[in-house]
């Protein structure tokens, strides 16, 4: 059967110039516009239909919609002129932006008729939002103005936006300001106002710093006041926000905040109220800080509350006659995603305990200062990472390394290269970005240099080098090059030697000294080579490049080694070698061949085990000496090595020890997209056309309807969060939900996602 569900870019769907999610919808008619027309459509007797296409040597039946028109289309425009970003209907009149005015339609009263066009009024910007009321027609313009039109002519009024900018003081208020900033360690980020007095305090804040911050109290009266006062500032909806409320049971996301003051006058209120442990929820991991002044018997109170509410990870200590309660730290059961395969073992398996069914929305969206958005890379670009309560992108087009509040969406700092072959690991104390023939050392919190590792390679004659990979271990950095590695962002770079390893050098992370460089006989994949155990493991085998030029030229054997490498990771020494012969087929006409059966390599820190594989193979080998502990066509990688089992990509279960399948059935199914399965403590995330979530106990989806994740997954579950940048713009699979979020445990979402999964 055909799926009907909304346009995709290879084969136009929509058939009914004027039906765009622009339309303005009235009963059973949408109005449009579309290339200067006016359009109405009848919904009601909208069709659905199959047609031909060709597309290359082929003929395809795509499904068509289309809906008939209400009446003759109308033209209200010029061809160079825009039109439609934003319409109204009000009554028996329609308000349409053309260009830098809006026109007035006037629709037909009875069969037969047709609309007229009953005005047009020029405007000194553009229309970007309409409201028709009270017998009058507001326009919002684009440059941040707001028009009024009435019924009858009058002597126009003109309110000139008040100015009152805010500068600090040197008063009791300022002076508390500083101290707290001084306290606090950090200037930006969100901070919350529980009571806000006479908005001194507030205000002293946001000019002290580049904090957001957003208070809330009880009185009505107060509350307005101060929002007339930051919307004359222009701070109001930029950099503050001022809610109506009981400061102590507004109800907050959770991790929000860097910073939680709460007023004097309601410190008893919370140490009398169970509000303390909602409050500290609402604080964001690694330093978050509740600053609380008032009466010591309350502070007391406070504090004893803190210790016996058992919030975990809560420092909590005196300053003076301040009581700060910290949330010090990662979230307890949380873990990091390091790595493309989550660390440098390549286990594709993240050990965070936290994020488990139902999920709910933390936040999301993209802009300039906030989340992270890049053009699709067929899964030639680089999975996110997360560590240290941040996410770490880079967008291979414009050549920039994103760091992102993972708990926020916050935009922290961004990082230039000079190249598009970047490779990169994330630690919580620094992160390693390799490219060229260098590898710099970031601050994870400024994005700053700290250290750049120089490398030494034999020139190869005529050919340059470029990163192809990277692995970071406690004490070493290893770093895979290849050779004039393809240029271009699609999946052909793939399929030309892109993952192909010429070179392995090896430094010390603590001296940046090289230790010693490797050169393979053919070459190393990318997805073969993990560390671990003081080793760091490869695979010797040919290339499908080199196997599609001996096909061609007849002289393709019938197997080929693959010889698996322990090497000391400080001398770059031998320790043992396997050598495996594998059935030769072509793979380099497919880059999702290349993906799924190409050499690759797992290692498990649980049971000491390397997993070794090509095609459906796989073989364990015993770290320590070599030795072949079993074999099986437990293959199709990447696996997602847990601490006792392993899942392959078709969803079966095996036993690491013993190689034995461990089910009569498998956990997934696989359909409708292109990346692989990864997965964590709880769940595994899959591509079922849509993102999709699976509850490894229960075996109940959650489908992420209209989401889609990376060709590479993009989904990332560390630091207590499903986190998910947007990876997927510009792809042919064209959901139409192309937003970067954050999601997390929340119970209560339960109720919400049951027409969402099975």
């Amino acid at each position: 059967a055909k799926l009907d569900l909304f346009e995709g870019p290879l084969f136009r769907y929509n058939f009914a110039p004027g039906c765009s999610f622009r339309s303005v919808i009235d009963g059973a008619v949408a109005y449009g516009v579309s290339r200067g027309f006016l359009y109405a459509r009848d919904l009601r007797r909208a069709t659905t239909s199959a047609y031909q296409a060709e597309k290359g040597h082929l003929t395809y039946h795509p499904l068509k919609w289309t809906a008939p028109e209400v009446w003759k289309r109308l033209h209200i425009a010029g061809g160079d002129e825009e039109t439609g970003g934003c319409m109204i209907k009000a009554g028996d009149r329609l308000y349409i932006q053309v260009d830098r005015s809006v026109v007035v339609v006037d629709l037909p009263s009875g069969a037969g008729d047709g609309p007229k066009v009953g005005g047009r009024v020029a405007l000194d910007a553009a229309p970007a939002s309409m409201i028709a009321a009270d017998g009058k027609l507001f326009v919002a313009l684009a440059d941040g103005r707001l028009v009024c039109f009435g019924e009858r002519p009058a002597r126009v009024m003109e309110h000139r936006r008040a100015s009152g900018q805010l500068v600090p003081r040197d008063d009791s208020a300022g002076q508390l300001a500083a101290r707290i900033l001084e306290q606090l360690g950090v200037t930006e980020g969100y901070a919350l106002q529980l009571g806000i007095g006479d908005g001194r305090l507030l205000q002293e804040l946001l000019c002290r710093s580049q904090l957001r911050v957003i208070a809330v109290d009880g009185d009505r009266r107060k509350v307005n006041a101060l929002r007339q006062r930051l919307s004359d500032a222009g701070l109001y909806g930029v950099r503050a926000e001022v809610f109506f409320g009981d400061p102590l049971d507004f109800r907050f996301p959770p991790y929000l905040a860097s910073f939680i003051a709460v007023r004097p006058q309601l410190v008893r209120s919370l140490a009398l109220r169970d509000s303390l442990k909602r409050i500290y929820q609402t604080l964001r991991p690694y330093g978050g800080l509740l600053w609380l002044h008032g009466p010591r018997a309350d502070l007391e109170r406070i504090r004893s509350a803190a210790a016996s509410a058992e919030l975990a990870s809560a420092q909590v200590a005196w300053k003076e006659d301040i009581l700060l309660v910290k949330r010090d730290g990662p979230l307890p059961g949380s873990a990091d995603w390091t790595h493309e395969g989550c660390d440098a073992a390549r286990s594709y398996y993240s050990r965070d305990q936290l994020v488990r069914a139902p999920l709910a929305v933390l936040w999301y969206g993209d802009g300039p200062d906030h989340g992270f958005f890049k053009y699709k890379d067929y899964g030639r670009g680089v999975k996110p990472q997360v560590a240290g309560g941040r996410w770490f992108a880079f967008d291979d087009r414009r050549q920039v390394l994103s760091a992102v509040d993972a708990y926020t969406g916050r935009l922290l700092w961004s990082f230039h290269t000079d190249t598009a072959h970047v490779r990169f690991a994330s630690q919580p104390r620094g992160i390693y970005v390799a490219h060229g023939q260098r590898c710099d050392r970031l601050d994870p919190a400024t994005g700053a240099v700290q250290r750049t590792y120089r490398c030494r390679l034999a020139e190869p004659p005529g050919r340059a080098w470029g990163v192809a990979d990277i692995r970071v271990t406690d004490g070493h950095v290893f770093i895979a090059f290849g050779c004039d590695l393809p240029q271009g962002h699609s999946h052909e770079t793939i399929t030309s030697g892109l993952w192909d390893c010429r070179a392995l050098v090896a430094i010390d992370k603590q001296s940046g000294e090289q230790l010693w460089a490797r050169y393979p006989k053919h070459r190393y994949n990318i997805h073969a080579i993990a560390a671990g155990a003081g080793m760091v493991f490869v695979t010797d085998s040919i290339s499908p490049a080199t196997a599609d030029a001996l096909s061609r030229r007849g002289q393709l054997p019938k197997t080929t080694p693959s010889v698996t490498y322990a090497l000391d990771a400080a001398m770059g020494e031998k320790r043992w070698e396997y050598v495996a012969e594998y059935a030769v087929q072509n793979l380099a006409r497919s880059w999702l061949s290349v993906r799924a059966n190409d050499d690759w390599i797992a290692y498990s820190r649980d049971k000491n085990i390397v997993l070794v594989g090509k095609w459906s193979e796989a073989t364990a080998l015993d770290a320590a000496s070599g030795r072949k502990l079993w074999k099986n066509n437990a293959g199709l990688q990447p696996i997602i090595l847990r601490e006792e089992t392993f899942i392959n990509q078709a969803g079966w279960r095996y036993s690491i020890t013993t190689g034995e399948r461990l089910a009569e059935s498998s956990l997934f199914s696989r359909t409708g997209g292109c990346n692989y399965a990864v997965g964590c403590t709880h769940l595994v995330f899959i591509r079922k056309r849509n993102a999709t979530y699976l509850d490894v106990n229960t075996q109940r989806e959650y489908s992420l309807r209209n989401l889609r994740s990376g060709c590479s997954n993009s989904l990332v579950a560390a630091d207590g969060l499903l986190n998910m940048p947007c990876f997927s713009y510009g792809c042919v699979c064209n959901y139409p939900l192309q937003t970067s979020l954050a999601m997390w445990y929340m119970p209560e979402a339960g109720k919400w996602a049951a027409g969402g999964s099975r």
